[in-house]
């Protein structure tokens, strides 16, 4: 069975809730434990950690950390997330055009 691929939007959060929840569980996120499981390799992997450190998501410093900035996104991603599975519930996988008809 192939996997489905992930929006870069998508393997941001994945690497956001990744830190998260390093960082609850032993108090550190180190970069190949957040890589490992992320599941990218880890060349693409340094490249989007660099982009979220550009973006005033993450701290690299040996290891990752969240900034409030990063937690504020965790939070919306997951209303997000919420509304699209009320709609799925709601309306199925119909599309806006086929609803209307």
């Amino acid at each position: 069975m192939a996997l489905k691929k992930r929006d870069k939007l998508q393997i941001y959060a994945d690497i956001l809730v990744a830190i998260y929840h390093e960082l609850r569980r032993i108090k550190e996120a180190k970069l190949t434990r957040v890589q490992y499981k992320v599941g990218v390799p880890f060349d693409r992997f340094k490249g989007y950690v660099e982009e979220l450190r550009v973006l005033g998501f993450v701290e690299n410093q040996g290891t990752l950390k969240l900034t409030e900035k990063g937690f504020e996104f965790l939070e919306e991603y997951s209303r997000l997330l919420e509304l699209l599975n009320r709609r799925e519930e709601t309306f199925g996988s119909l599309t806006l055009e086929e609803r209307s008809t």
